[in-house]
């Protein structure tokens, strides 16, 4: 869905919508890369001469009931793309709304 951008992945990001909007409208996020396709956010800050790259990911697209522990996922287009993004950074960060224990386990 990620790839074709279909209808499917559409009606995905429509339920994200507000929540994209809202977070991209907080100020002080010049740093801040964000991708239209995969609703995810990355960036690379420095400090004391290091660059510190953060990819804040989106765990969200199959959450939307209360048992969902172990059906949600990242997706290999989302971790590529972030991961290209601060891949030149000292130290890099994930974060990501779930706990990792939520997500499929799948490579």
């Amino acid at each position: 869905m990620m790839y074709k951008k279909d209808v499917s992945w559409k009606r995905i990001l429509e339920r994200q919508q507000e929540w994209f909007t809202f977070v991209k409208s907080i100020p002080g996020q010049d740093w801040i890369k964000w991708d239209q396709d995969l609703y995810l956010a990355t960036g690379i800050i420095q400090h004391q001469g290091r660059k510190i790259g953060i990819a804040g990911l989106n765990s969200s697209w199959a959450s939307h009931e209360a048992k969902e522990k172990g059906a949600l996922w990242i997706g290999k287009d989302q971790y590529e793309t972030a991961y290209q993004a601060i891949k030149n950074a000292d130290f890099k960060i994930a974060v990501a709304h779930h706990p990792v224990n939520g997500l499929i386990r799948k490579i």
